[in-house]
């Protein structure tokens, strides 16, 4: 794919199209009233296993509304957690293991995993990443954070509140 001048634009389904155009549609597509995939993710947290299915399957398929549904899967997990009420989960926050603080959350997943963990530069994502994203032949990921932020904060929380309801571990 070829990059904006943004830094992440463009794939082959939208075509021309930056990044951010891309989610905030996408998004305001969940919120248009009267679409059959206009539910609120606070919505989420009250419904059972079989509406969660069926409302996933019609709404989260393969590029329609990729980019949010992969960003935000609030109905996909409360799906799994309706469907494996007694399971174990572990979530890892991708911005904590790519982010800093690499080192911490591995040797916790190990710890929770049970196996033992012995830090060395291949597990050190954070200076992986850095190193890959900053050469000169790389564009770098930007996006506007400040307009994410708000468009995904009901997604968040009821993300959030899943995981905190289902008794995981956020890492």
């Amino acid at each position: 794919p070829a990059c904006s001048r943004d830094g992440w634009g463009w794939d082959f389904v939208h075509q021309g199209v930056e990044f951010m155009n891309v989610i905030e549609k996408q998004l305001a597509g969940f919120a248009k009233p009267g679409s059959k995939c206009s539910k609120p993710p606070t919505e989420a947290l009250a419904m059972d296993a079989k509406e969660l299915e069926m409302y996933v399957r019609r709404c989260f398929t393969v590029w329609h509304y990729a980019y949010a549904a992969q960003s935000v899967p609030t109905f996909q997990l409360a799906y799994f957690l309706a469907n494996f009420p007694n399971a174990t989960w572990t979530f890892v926050d991708y911005h904590r293991l790519y982010g800093n603080r690499s080192q911490d959350v591995l040797a916790r997943l190990a710890s929770r995993l049970g196996l033992r963990y012995n830090p060395n530069k291949e597990c050190d994502f954070h200076s992986r990443r850095a190193k890959r994203f900053t050469s000169h032949d790389k564009i770098s990921p930007r996006f506007n954070r400040s307009r994410l932020r708000p468009l995904f904060a009901p997604w968040r929380h009821a993300i959030d509140t899943l995981i905190e309801r289902s008794g995981a571990v956020l890492l």
